[in-house]
């Protein structure tokens, strides 16, 4: 019976005070990348009472627009990364050797003008001299070579899990729902196999998947200048309220994929 609604639903609609709402705080919220896809996912949760997930592009093809070095002394340096899609990645790097103001301040330059306009996953011919700076540059450049490789792959954020409970009428349902939620692997999976099949909603067996049985899903694309970059979904009963969902989920999609657009440009 959900199904045969959903399919005569045509496109959702969402209240103008709603769609507003959305729409000014995408457009205002502030922070680094991680704090703003958490922002709208728990935004997107308390406009339509549904845990939200959003989830984003990983890194590797983003440029780095900005590189600091930060001495806190005692061998540590923090290495501060601005990248073209507005994200702020920072690493901390223990050294085994002792550092001056001057070196670091001359390392940070030279890792400045081999990492700008590079992505993460580039790999070029390090600096081959012994002194100071030219060490500091090859142990930061290694460590984010590294840490590029643990974290390939899409990011998954998740808002509104708190109202999980109040979505579902069984207690084992809600924490079958709840362990997903923490799977991103599960999430992202789902989501790009309902995009897939050009499919907008699935409700609890079509997922296949037999924890979210009693669940339904709603995603929408999230499209950056015409390439994939993610989505954004919401998890429910299979009640839900199918229209104000999509609608919702829709106006996230567009609105932060065109501040995405805008910032990468400025990059």
């Amino acid at each position: 019976g959900y199904r045969y609604f959903v399919d005569h639903l045509g496109r959702g609609k969402l209240s103008p005070p709603k769609v507003q709402q959305l729409s000014t705080f995408i457009g205002s919220v502030q922070g680094e990348l991680k704090s703003v896809y958490e922002q709208i996912s728990t935004k997107l949760s308390d406009v339509t009472r549904y845990p939200a997930v959003i989830v984003g592009p990983g890194h590797i093809n983003t440029t780095v627009r900005d590189a600091h070095l930060v001495d806190f002394g005692e061998r540590r340096i923090l290495i501060v990364l601005t990248m073209s899609d507005m994200d702020v990645q920072k690493l901390n790097v223990s050294l085994d050797f002792d550092v001056s103001t001057q070196d670091v301040s001359d390392a940070a330059q030279q890792l400045k003008a081999l990492l700008i306009g590079t992505t993460v996953r580039d790999r070029f011919e390090l600096p081959a001299v012994e002194s100071n700076p030219a060490r500091l540059v090859r142990q930061a450049v290694e460590a984010i070579w590294n840490e590029a490789a643990d974290a390939e792959g899409e990011q998954v954020f998740v808002g509104g899990t708190a109202k999980v409970a109040d979505s579902f009428d069984t207690l084992e349902t809600t924490r079958q729902v709840l362990d997903v939620l923490e799977k991103q692997l599960v999430i992202v999976s789902l989501f790009k196999d309902l995009l897939q099949r050009g499919a907008s909603v699935s409700i609890g067996s079509e997922h296949g998947y037999l924890p979210l049985a009693e669940c339904a899903v709603v995603v929408a694309p999230l499209t950056i200048d015409g390439q994939n970059a993610g989505a954004v979904g919401l998890l429910g009963p299979t009640r839900m309220k199918y229209g104000e969902a999509i609608a919702a989920a829709d106006v996230v999609s567009e609105q932060l994929a065109g501040r995405l657009s805008v910032e990468a440009q400025r990059g």
